[in-house]
């Protein structure tokens, strides 16, 4: 009914602007739990996230998975994962976040760094914005829900990074830099999609997939990007194996990774640069 939607309007501009403030739900979660319901209608979902439209400019910190840095050189990352450069010109990101194009490696062009839209927009889409409610995908549910499940076994993709960011809920969000001991580059496992707009153009774009927390994290969080293990990287890109592909959706271990807490600079994506990961001296390093 027009009060039902008129309802749907107002909560989720209410959530919008104090989800923060009063700790509500982040609107990813809000989003995962609409997923699980009956409601598949593209008109709704695109009701649903009409108002979401300034997240990218500074996303809620309690995101499962809502910024990431990739600083290494393009001929370390050539090397690391067998490129011949990029479509683009590579840029260092210290700040990369949620509706930026970003670099990615596609199973589509293995042997290239893609740059794509990170926020996941489905080819049924109407319009982009839907890509703001669709920066991750939760690997417990992704097979349920059609977004996701077609491109899980058709376009899947690498997302290089050096270190991602998250915020310590009961710390006062506390951002945190995450990252692999040995401070070398790792890949988080994505999802990928071709979108048409109707004027005609054409928009690559791409989410990174959570799984929970492994004990090193949950101090921080109680999600984490699936980080792939080297040696299972080509298998995510090329396998047409179901069980295969889904098996590889796990925490990486906890005792290959490191943390320290970092400023407040990480908050806003406008903040670019060596000085993000500047730690925090009033905050303990590392997690317990």
């Amino acid at each position: 009914s027009l009060c039902f939607y008129k309802y749907l309007n107002f909560l989720s501009t209410f959530t919008v602007k104090y989800a923060s403030v009063l700790n509500f739900p982040c609107l990813d979660e809000i989003n995962e739990s609409c997923s699980k319901s009956e409601i598949t209608n593209p008109d709704f979902r695109h009701f649903a996230v009409k108002n979401r439209n300034t997240q990218s400019l500074n996303p809620n910190p309690s995101t499962m998975c809502g910024r990431f840095s990739l600083t290494a050189n393009e001929a370390e990352l050539n090397l690391r994962f067998g490129l011949e450069g990029g479509e683009a010109p590579y840029v260092p990101r210290y700040n990369g976040a949620p509706s930026q194009m970003l670099a990615v490696i596609t199973g589509e062009n293995p042997h290239k760094l893609s740059y794509h839209r990170w926020g996941l927009i489905p080819p049924w889409a109407k319009d982009i914005s839907i890509g703001n409610n669709m920066i991750n995908a939760r690997a417990e549910t992704i097979t349920e829900k059609p977004s996701f499940r077609t491109p899980l076994f058709s376009k899947r993709c690498l997302v290089p990074a050096d270190g991602f960011y998250e915020w310590q809920q009961d710390a006062g969000k506390q951002p945190y830099r995450i990252f692999v001991k040995d401070n070398s580059i790792f890949a988080m496992a994505g999802l990928w999609e071709r979108w048409k707009s109707p004027e005609g153009s054409v928009i690559e774009s791409f989410n990174i997939i959570t799984t929970e927390a492994n004990s090193f994290m949950k101090p921080i969080h109680n999600r984490m990007p699936v980080i792939l293990k080297p040696e299972d990287e080509k298998t995510w890109l090329t396998s047409k194996d179901s069980s295969e592909i889904l098996s590889l959706l796990q925490p990486y271990p906890s005792e290959e990774m490191n943390a320290y807490a970092i400023s407040k600079l990480v908050n806003s994506p406008r903040n670019e640069g060596p000085e993000v990961w500047v730690k925090d001296d009033k905050t303990k390093d590392g997690v317990d």
